[in-house]
């Protein structure tokens, strides 16, 4: 039910943003164009980069530098990453490794003792009346 309510906020707020937008743009194609010339662009454009190149924040700035820590950071960062993974990975290998072992303890454990309930079954199948075998099912123990 939030759901809903949450989109249709989503839609009133954006039918609302086109309902203004086309007002302002009936407005705004009124207006002339202001134009200024190539030069002058140019001319602006080349004062800033001079003020920006000369002042004082980024005076012993190095774009080389920056590049190089930012590349050694991501570096670190695999680092850590494979680091992390190489542990996960180890501990899933134990874990799987463990539960091998302890499953083929319990399967040994089992399969005996299944001989051993067979074995005590087998001597009933000698009983029989009149000559007949009587057939007996094996026991099966469920695995865990």
């Amino acid at each position: 039910m939030i759901i809903y309510t949450l989109l249709g906020i989503l839609i009133l707020s954006f039918s609302g943003l086109i309902v203004i937008v086309s007002k302002r743009f009936s407005m705004l194609s009124s207006l002339p164009e202001a134009s200024l010339s190539s030069s002058l662009r140019k001319e602006t454009i080349e004062e800033l980069t001079v003020k920006v190149k000369n002042s004082s924040i980024l005076r012993g700035f190095s774009f080389e530098l920056l590049l190089q820590k930012i590349l050694s950071k991501f570096r670190i960062l695999t680092l850590k990453t494979d680091y992390k993974t190489s542990n996960l990975l180890e501990k899933l290998r134990q874990k799987q490794k463990r539960e091998s072992s302890d499953n083929y303890w319990k399967e040994i454990k089992q399969t005996n003792n299944i001989e051993e309930l067979n074995n005590i079954v087998e001597p009933e199948k000698k009983k029989s009346k009149k000559g007949i075998l009587k057939r007996t099912k094996k026991i099966k123990v469920e695995t865990e």
